[in-house]
């Protein structure tokens, strides 16, 4: 008959930092996290100001879609570190919320 193997799991403030993401790439830390997402909340009505002007010339619709990708790189900043950060230790309700 087979012996179970019992694993013992390390908890997340015992693995070496070597072994942990570097979310500080992505955000330096939670409060810069919010700073950024409020900067994405507000600027998120402001496509509202190009509707009506991409035809009009290159340079708006240029204008559009730079804003456009700004916005795109900034929601996957902000959508990739909430994800790694809950993910980091999911025994972390701070982290859940």
């Amino acid at each position: 008959m087979r012996k179970a193997v019992v694993e013992e799991i390390t908890e997340r403030k015992d693995v070496p930092p070597a072994h942990t993401w570097d979310l500080s790439k992505l955000c330096p830390d939670d409060a810069e996290w919010d700073k950024s997402f409020e900067k994405f909340q507000e600027m998120l009505p402001e496509i509202e100001k190009f509707k009506g002007t991409l035809g009009k010339s290159a340079e708006s619709l240029r204008a559009c879609l730079q804003y456009m990708k700004e916005l795109g790189i900034m929601a996957e900043c902000l959508g990739y570190y909430a994800h790694l950060k809950v993910m980091e230790n999911v025994a972390d309700n701070t982290s859940q919320a």
